[in-house]
């Protein structure tokens, strides 16, 4: 239904869990496309004023120099940081439950799908 692209039967059926996740990958993807626009337009922007910039003063070097968004500064987190076997086993079961669901949803769908056959004819 609207912005995740399920139909009433899959939005009816779902559990509230799947539908959230369902809700966090298609934001995820939202504000992807949407920082990649951002970045495309500074890139350009930067671009176009390359032949009016004194680049003996070194006002701008890269496109960071003419704008700077929120998500430039954002730290990314070594994957090699020091776990203890505690946060790693409350990893494993949050790896798992989230696979687990994500199953659970996708044989929904192939359910509903099976169903809406049946009752169409498709």
């Amino acid at each position: 239904m609207g912005y995740l692209g399920l139909n009433a039967d899959e939005f009816w059926e779902s559990q509230y869990n799947e539908l959230a996740m369902c809700y966090h990958a298609y934001r995820d993807k939202r504000d992807a496309q949407i920082k990649h626009d951002y970045n495309l337009a500074r890139w350009q922007t930067f671009m176009l004023l390359q032949p009016h910039i004194d680049s003996k003063k070194g006002n701008m070097k890269n496109p960071t120099d003419l704008v700077k968004f929120d998500w430039d500064d954002t730290k990314v987190i070594p994957l090699n940081t020091n776990l203890s076997e505690e946060q790693k086993k409350i990893i494993e079961k949050m790896d798992k439950a989230v696979f687990t669901a994500g199953d659970q949803f996708d044989d929904l769908v192939t359910i509903g799908k099976k169903q809406e056959k049946g009752i169409y004819g498709k």
